[in-house]
């Protein structure tokens, strides 16, 4: 929503205390504006192509020719000021103004309407950027409105209001898709950063969002998070009209549901490659719940899946959802994972392959099996090939079932496990312990305390078997044994 604020600063309304008759309007073509608060004296350039003006019984209709709307940007404690070689403006704002915030703004090529009914902006490029935040668009295309024939949006608080109230926003004519690029730095020295092809979004009835991206692409950490058609809805303060990005970001953090067809998150330090098929992700009620037909683990020497993959865990509203470690605090006070089944391939192949996962070229699910090729020597058939689907996975577990409170841990489970001369043969296993979940070295150890497994299943300690079980469902070095009842995952 701080997209607003360049246009407020640009149609002479920034916060302004006048009060203007609902025939006023006004129309600006925009060819550059560029402002940076770092900078001392002149802060940033103006040019306007065109400027069209109706006040009360006065139209206006400026055209720069010989750049006489080219003008200097300064700004001081309580207004901001553009200067020509021929006038200047000199325009007061308030002491909340948001525009003392911004640290950095450049807009190319935007045009630019506003009258009593409605706000429109249509732009080439823009990029606002704040000390905790940086946003770049380009080719967008944005229609804001009250839906109220008493209320006046030509003025900076109604302009604000409507675009808090409806908003509509897709590409630009000629192009398919709104570029976007958003940056957050974290007081840790990490850095979020977010791109996307967007399809749409839209605000109605003050309250509903929805967003709409063909690609995402999310940079976190050591991991590249990809998706593909994918459609995020959450939730607005319907009473706030007055802009507040920290409360909106959190209102929508609190409430926000994704729907995708496939998740891929790549780690090229550690060579581990993750794929997800979610069914849903949601956030609600201080609980985050993820229900998956797959989780899918790979590295360069095997791969691990777990199908019917559910997780349900307690987030306080302050923590952040985007923030791996504060989810994994919540997960440790109180959650429930389940799991169908959990299944083992010793294969290089998929690695090698996962970058054709999120285009659909490769399904990670199918290549849990093979097909093995066999040329037939004898018969009538002599010369052919003959195809056969051969199982060339090993099931570790299934049923699984985890519950966490206060960092206690109790595990159930079937697990398998083939004997030379008997086969595969199953049984349940339980098995209790604690996490311990230290952040600032990104580490989450597991204690063991006591494991129960049938004599007739295992005849080793039953803590190793918990151990080869574990080290059977990890992939990558993301996951050590520190001795023998405390395991390191790394993340």
């Amino acid at each position: 929503m701080r997209i607003l604020l360049c246009f407020l600063i640009l149609n002479l309304l920034v916060h302004a205390d006048e009060v203007v008759k609902p025939t006023n309007f006004l129309e600006v073509d925009l060819k550059s504006f560029e402002f940076s608060r770092k900078k001392t004296g002149e802060q940033g350039r103006l040019v306007a192509k065109e400027v069209h003006l109706s006040r009360a019984d006065l139209t206006f209709n400026f055209k720069n020719k010989d750049k006489i709307f080219d003008a200097k940007i300064f700004s001081d404690t309580n207004s901001i000021k553009f200067k020509t070689d021929f006038f200047d403006f000199d325009f007061k704002l308030k002491e909340d103004s948001t525009f003392f915030e911004i640290m950095d703004l450049n807009i190319e090529d935007t045009q630019g309407v506003v009258n009593p009914g409605f706000f429109i902006a249509d732009g080439k490029s823009f990029h606002i950027g704040f000390e905790d935040l940086s946003l770049k668009l380009k080719s967008f295309y944005a229609h804001c409105t009250m839906n109220d024939d008493e209320f006046d949006m030509a003025t900076s608080a109604g302009i604000e209001a409507g675009c808090l109230n409806q908003i509509i926003a897709s590409a630009s004519a000629n192009t398919k898709h709104i570029d976007l690029e958003l940056n957050v730095p974290f007081d840790d020295g990490d850095n979020f950063n977010l791109k996307a092809k967007v399809d749409s979004l839209t605000l109605m009835d003050a309250e509903s969002v929805e967003i709409k991206a063909s690609e995402t692409l999310i940079n976190l950490m050591d991991f590249v998070v990809k998706t593909q058609d994918m459609k995020l809805t959450c939730k607005k303060d319907k009473s706030l009209y007055v802009f507040n990005a920290d409360k909106i970001m959190k209102d929508c953090e609190n409430t926000v549901s994704l729907e995708t067809e496939r998740i891929v998150v790549i780690d090229d330090v550690d060579k581990t490659r993750f794929f997800i098929k979610p069914n849903m992700f949601a956030v609600g009620n201080e609980r985050v719940s993820l229900d998956a037909k797959a989780f899918q683990f790979v590295d360069e020497e095997k791969n691990v899946t777990m199908f019917d993959f559910f997780v349900n865990c307690s987030k306080p509203f302050e923590s952040d959802v985007y923030d791996l470690h504060s989810l994994i605090a919540g997960c440790v006070n109180r959650g429930t994972i389940s799991i169908g089944d959990i299944f083992d391939k010793k294969s290089r192949r998929l690695y090698k392959e996962y970058d054709k996962v999120l285009s659909g070229e490769v399904d990670p699910l199918e290549a849990l099996d093979y097909v093995k090729h066999t040329r037939i020597t004898r018969g009538p058939r002599a010369g052919r090939v003959r195809k056969k689907k051969v199982v060339d996975y090993e099931q570790l577990a299934s049923s699984v079932q985890v519950a966490i409170h206060n960092k206690e841990v109790y595990i159930k489970l079937v697990g398998y496990k083939n004997l030379p001369l008997i086969g595969e043969i199953t049984n349940n296993v339980t098995i209790k312990g604690f996490l311990t979940h230290e952040p600032e070295r990104k580490q989450l150890k597991f204690t063991i305390t006591s494991a129960d497994i049938p004599a007739t299943f295992w005849r080793k300690d039953d803590r190793e078997f918990v151990s080869e079980l574990f080290a059977e469902m990890m992939v990558g070095d993301t996951v050590t044994w520190d001795n023998d009842s405390t395991f390191t995952f790394h993340l």
